[in-house]
Parts: structure tokens; C-alpha cells; sequence
């Protein structure tokens, strides 16, 4: 079962075991305490640290100065992220460095006011949350700003959010004109690890989907060259992974550019389908149960029966 944890003058301390993290909706709601509120200097902290974990709250800034418009807001640094969950790191050992996904994910956002190296007093994190017991494809988000005192979002309110760097939009420009020209393309993903592709079922799903676009132009990130999958009939205009000194968040702009992002289930694409249409498969063979708090309403998943 998973430990709940407050996080006190940026150390953890571990509170309780508990089935479930969070507060049950309607038997068991707590909220943020009024005082905090009233203090109005507010920090966004996730136990989690993929890109994707990261980026499925990356609206939680604009929305607290909406709702709050005299607070300031901070996220935590890749200092402070690395003191406090370092121990864990291996946990997403797909990242060189997991602590910094959050700076990657709120650099240059208008909303943000600080990036701290230390907090004092408590930080009220991803484990605050009000789940509904009748309904677990809830974004994280909307759990995690329930427990802050919202109430009736609108869901395109909560859908991830990037703010890019004029240097960033103008390489991602230049990269997409030499590479595509001025055209629609698409962009496909199939894993960024070096495990085999999975099995039939999962990419048939993919195959099936992906003929509505075959006729575009394809941007391909994968760990197998696109000539050695089953998706070697698309027309590859660049292999990103392969592209050199690419920035991840240059990636991401030209992502946000394609006219569909389809692929495994991935946090890099949940951090884009505000601006683009994403489809996306289980990430797993077996993953056929609920998308639990990953879900967001804007991307087309594809499910498949057992």
C-alpha cells in the first residue's frame, strides 16, 4: 500500500499507510487549510518526476492566480527536488536526471514567480488530493485543485500548458521548415527504451489508427530504427531521437506543431495535447484496466479487448 507523506521544511516524513492516497469524495473531504490560503504564497510539488508528471499540472500555475490573483507561486528546483527525493532517483531511470523535469516543464511560464532551493513550513504535494470513489479517470490536476478549493473546472482549463522561449520557437521553426517545408506532418513515438516493441495487439491499434494519416509527412522518436518496425511505410522526414544537440523542449514545440502525435502512451505527449491531437495506445500489453489519474479528456486513447 502506499505511504502518504507530508513534506515539512523541505524534508519528507512519512505520515501514514493508506489504501488509497488522498481524500474520498463524498464520505472523507478535507481541504486546504483556510491559513495557508491566507498566506498566499503557494508551492507546487509532485512526488513523481517524469516529464509527464510534471507536465499533467503544468496548469496548476495560471489557475491558482486566477482563482488567488495576489499569490505568489513557486516550483520547486532541480536543487531542492534532487535534496529531498534523491534517494529515489532510480525510480525514473529513464531520465539522466529525473529533478530536472519540473524546471524543463515551467521554464518561462509568466505564472511561475519563483524556482526555490528551499521551502519552510509544509508543502501541500500530490499526496492532497480528493479522489472520487465512483470515478477513477479524474485527472491528477483536478484531484490535487479540488483539495485547493475549486470546484465546476472547466476541462480545457486543466489541460497541460508549455510557455516557449522566442530562441526555442524560432529554432523549432527553422528545424520544421528545413526538415518538412511548410506542409502538415505527423508525429509518431513508439518507446524511448531499449526493450522490444510490444506485442501484436498493441501495435495493430497503432497500425489501424495511423492509416487516416499515412498520406503526412512523419517526426519519429523511437529506439528502433522506423526502417525495422512495422510503420517503415510512413514517410520519415526526421528521426528526432538521432537529430543532434536536440533540446527537449525544442522537441516538444515541434511536436505541438504536428497535426497528430500518435503512439504509446507517454508523458511527453500528455504534456502537448493542448495544442496538437494525440492518440495514444495502453502503455502496457496488459495495461486494459483504468488510466486512473493519467487520464485527460483531450486525448484519444485506444483501447482494445481482451
Amino acid at each position: 500500500m502506499p505511504q502518504f507523506w507530508r513534506i515539512y521544511d523541505s524534508k519528507i516524513i512519512p505520515a501514514a499507510v493508506t489504501p488509497k492516497l488522498g481524500f474520498s469524495y463524498p464520505d472523507n473531504v478535507w481541504n486546504i487549510p483556510d491559513e495557508y490560503l491566507d498566506n498566499k504564497v503557494f508551492t507546487i510539488m509532485r512526488t513523481c518526476h517524469s516529464l509527464g508528471d510534471w507536465g499533467i499540472i503544468s496548469a496548476m500555475p495560471r489557475l491558482l492566480k486566477t482563482k488567488y490573483p495576489d499569490c505568489k507561486v513557486i516550483v520547486p528546483s532541480t536543487k531542492l527536488l534532487t535534496n529531498i527525493f534523491g534517494q529515489f532517483s532510480a525510480n525514473w531511470k529513464q531520465w539522466a536526471n529525473p529533478f530536472e523535469n519540473a524546471e524543463l516543464i515551467f521554464k518561462n511560464n509568466p505564472y511561475v514567480d519563483e524556482f526555490a532551493d528551499y521551502i519552510d513550513g509544509e508543502i501541500f504535494h500530490d499526496h492532497y488530493r480528493i479522489y472520487d470513489v465512483t470515478n477513477e479517470e479524474i485527472p491528477l490536476i483536478v484531484q490535487m485543485l479540488s483539495f485547493w478549493g475549486f470546484e465546476d473546472l472547466n476541462w480545457q482549463d486543466y489541460l497541460p500548458e508549455l510557455y516557449f522561449t522566442k530562441e526555442e520557437m524560432d529554432l523549432g521553426d527553422f528545424i520544421i521548415k528545413t526538415i518538412i517545408g511548410e506542409g502538415e506532418y505527423g508525429s509518431l513515438l513508439l518507446t524511448n527504451t531499449t526493450k522490444d516493441y510490444y506485442d501484436d495487439k498493441v501495435n495493430r491499434l497503432l497500425l489501424d489508427r495511423i492509416q487516416e494519416y499515412k498520406d503526412l509527412p512523419f517526426i519519429y522518436y523511437g529506439s528502433k530504427d522506423i526502417r525495422d518496425t512495422e510503420f517503415s511505410f510512413l514517410k520519415l522526414a526526421g528521426d528526432i531521437k538521432h537529430m543532434p544537440d536536440m533540446p527537449l523542449r525544442v522537441q516538444l514545440y515541434i511536436k505541438t506543431k504536428a497535426k497528430v502525435n500518435i503512439g504509446y502512451h507517454s508523458g511527453i505527449n500528455d504534456s502537448i495535447c493542448r495544442y496538437t491531437k494525440v492518440i495514444a495506445t495502453p502503455m502496457h500489453p496488459n495495461n486494459v484496466e483504468s488510466l486512473r489519474e493519467n487520464y485527460l479528456d483531450k486525448i484519444e486513447y485506444l483501447r482494445y479487448e481482451v
